[in-house]
Formats: C-alpha cells, structure tokens, sequence
C-alpha cells in the first residue's frame, strides 16, 4: 500500500496476497493462552503482521530451560511468562500492535472474569485441562480459536481451528480420564517443531477472518514422517460434551 505521503507501507508485501485484509487483522484482537515455546512463535508472527491487540495469560514464570526454544532471555529467568513475552514483543510489533500480559492462568481470568474483549482466541496451552476450559469460553463468547499442541516426543504436533459455529476441541478430542492429568515437568521439548506449528496456525488465522483458503480444520503434523501428515474436516460430535450444551441453549 503506498500512503498519500507517497511512502510505501511497512506490510505492503503482505497485502499483496490474494485474499488477505490488513485492514481486517489490524482491527483483531487476539487472546494467547499460555506464554511458552508455541504462543512465542504465534504471538511473534502476529505482532510482525500488524494485530491489532494481543493480550497474553499465563501464571507461570521463566526457567532457564525455557531459552532454547521460548522467546525468552537471561534477564528474564523468575519473571512472569505473559508479561515477558509481551515485554519482549514490543520490538517485533511493525503496526503498533497493543500487547498485554497476564500474570494469570486462564482458569483463574475465567473464574475472576478478568477477561479483556476480544475477537479471537489462540490456544498454546500444554495441558488438556486448559484447552478444554479455554474451548468452552470461546463457545460462550462466539468467537473463533486455533488450538495448537505437541506431542511428549517432540516429534509431531497438531493444529485445529474451532469456529464460532463449527465443530469444537472436544469434538476432536473427547474428554477422557487422562485429559484431567497435567503434564510431566522436563518432558522433551525443541523449537523446530514449535516453527512448524506457528506457521500453519498464522495462516489458519488468515483463512477463518479473510479469504485464504482453508479445507480442513485440523491438521497433524509430524517431522519424522514416521506417520503421514493429515489434514482432515472433524464434524460435530452429536454428545460432545461442550458444544451440545450451546446446541441446547444451555
């Protein structure tokens, strides 16, 4: 875009793809939850793309095992993960993007109903508890959401994009006696796969606000190849525990 002063826009190359709207993502503003290795690569693209808000949640603090994969510096080690990250993204914003941090769980936003207006939601939790509490708010809100997650291996990983109307995480993922369990602390953990996931979700992004094109809703991935990458079209669980209720008006 060239502006009437006649220099040329910083996402000029960007809105040069078909079907993507500045105008579109400058206006959106993003809830991150969780602040670690796969919300660092999201919320990096996002504020190099031109957001228009990204507020961040997370009640953890910053390890030294954190800097090899997470958007993290010495400086930093003790110090909250959502207010860090927003911290440390203020240098990737190209068009102003508004960046808050969280020093909460995104239970406890939830249950102290601190949650700040917003229009799209970005899951990079590493627990199914959270996922699951996070799925049910945006089917509260009506809003849209990307869930991104990786395996204990590090090997593979997955993206869904849960619509305001579509099918949500617990139709893909039905609640089972483990999803109540928390991860193992010290699980393996590296950025290439946390890369990988970042750009697949950036543009599922872009495909549910604007016109890019999208044919599938979750998308698994894996690096070795041990398994085929799949993309496919999860369709509504008829007794999904979360998005039936809103079927009933419950």
């Amino acid at each position: 875009m060239i502006k009437s002063d006649g220099s040329v826009s910083v996402t000029v190359r960007q809105e040069e793809i078909r079907g993507f709207s500045q105008s579109i993502l400058s206006s959106t503003r993003f809830l991150g939850g969780g602040a670690g290795g796969i919300m660092g690569e999201f919320a990096e693209g996002l504020a190099r793309k031109g957001a228009g808000a990204i507020y961040l949640c997370d009640h953890d603090t910053v390890e030294i095992t954190n800097l090899n994969r997470q958007r993290f510096y010495k400086k930093d080690i003790g110090n909250n993960k959502a207010i860090s990250l927003a911290q440390n993204l203020v240098e990737e914003c190209t068009c102003g993007t508004d960046l808050i941090g969280y020093p909460y769980s995104i239970q406890k936003m939830i249950e102290d109903r601190i949650i700040p207006n917003f229009d799209f939601g970005i899951a990079g939790f590493d627990n199914e508890p959270a996922r699951y509490d996070f799925a049910q708010l945006l089917l509260e809100k009506k809003k849209p959401g990307i869930f991104l997650g990786v395996s204990e291996d590090a090997d593979s990983g997955y993206v869904l994009v849960q619509e305001a109307e579509g099918p949500c995480y617990s139709c893909a993922f039905p609640p089972h006696g483990e999803s109540k369990k928390m991860p193992c602390p010290g699980v393996p953990a590296v950025k290439d796969i946390l890369k990988t996931l970042g750009g697949i979700g950036l543009y599922a992004v872009d495909s549910v606000l604007m016109s890019r094109k999208r044919f599938w809703n979750l998308w698994v991935v894996s690096l070795s190849g041990w398994m085929p990458d799949v993309k496919m079209r999860v369709e509504k669980r008829i007794n999904c525990e979360f998005c039936s209720m809103k079927k009933r008006g419950r």
